[in-house]
């Protein structure tokens, strides 16, 4: 019957142990988490400044890293893209977007090639095209009659 007991209290002291250590790994890893957030944020901010990506492009690094460091769910964060698109998409077209920017997330794929063109400010496409189109006229050969 000692025995018993003293298991007994042995394992009550490897309970708070472990406790203990749990505490502490939680401590860590929330410090981690906030480092790289921080990391994150200061690249995405600086790549805002050297016009390397748009606002909204950043703030799509910013989510994809955090559903990587599971610190948001790829639920919140598609919810958090779908407030980046542009005011004049269709409903429709924001649930797919929706649903598209969450499965993108959890997979860790690409979000902001696929979702670019709808984001607020983005560059219209025909605005786009007419521009390289008058570059083209600008720049083809002359030709003398």
């Amino acid at each position: 019957m000692q025995i018993n007991q003293e298991q007994a209290q042995h394992l009550g002291a490897l309970h708070a142990q472990l406790t203990d250590l749990r505490t502490h790994i939680d401590a860590v890893n929330h410090e981690i988490r906030a480092q790289r957030y921080d990391h994150m944020y200061a690249e995405a901010r600086q790549a805002v400044e050297e016009h390397a990506l748009s606002p909204q492009e950043a703030v799509i690094e910013v989510l994809r890293a955090a559903v990587a460091d599971k610190t948001v769910t790829s639920e919140q964060a598609a919810a958090r893209l779908v407030s980046l698109l542009r005011a004049d998409s269709p409903a429709s077209r924001k649930i797919e977007i929706r649903q598209t920017a969450k499965a993108s997330l959890e997979a860790g794929d690409d979000i902001a090639g696929k979702i670019r063109p709808f984001l607020k400010n983005a560059p219209d496409q025909a605005e786009q095209q007419r521009k390289v189109n008058k570059r083209v006229f600008n720049n083809a050969p002359r030709q003398r009659v």
